[in-house]
């Protein structure tokens, strides 16, 4: 990891269940340069977690859940009990 990058641990617990983030951020931009989400909730169709994730990096983290609802929309999934903003705890908190 170089100078400037943070490896961060997030954990939320939705009403869909627990959700476990581990990504590397810019310290000096807040911005999400990798991703890896995990946990005990439900995402249809899952092959498209990888997809979300991948569509996090280069997001800011005050943009976070703007750009999973953007995902949401755009990929048609559903996450029962977990809502963008879920997504956004676990990644600022």
């Amino acid at each position: 990891i170089r100078a400037g990058v943070e490896v961060r641990h997030g954990v939320h617990k939705a009403t869909g269940g627990l959700i476990r983030a581990i990504f590397q951020v810019d310290a000096d931009e807040d911005v999400i340069q990798h991703v890896e989400l995990s946990g005990d909730f439900f995402f249809y169709p899952a092959e498209r977690l990888t997809d979300l994730e991948a569509a996090l990096v280069g997001v800011r983290l005050d943009e976070v859940e703007q750009a999973v609802a953007r995902f949401y929309a755009d990929h048609e999934v559903d996450s029962p009990g977990v809502e963008p903003l879920d997504f956004a705890r676990v990644l600022t908190s």
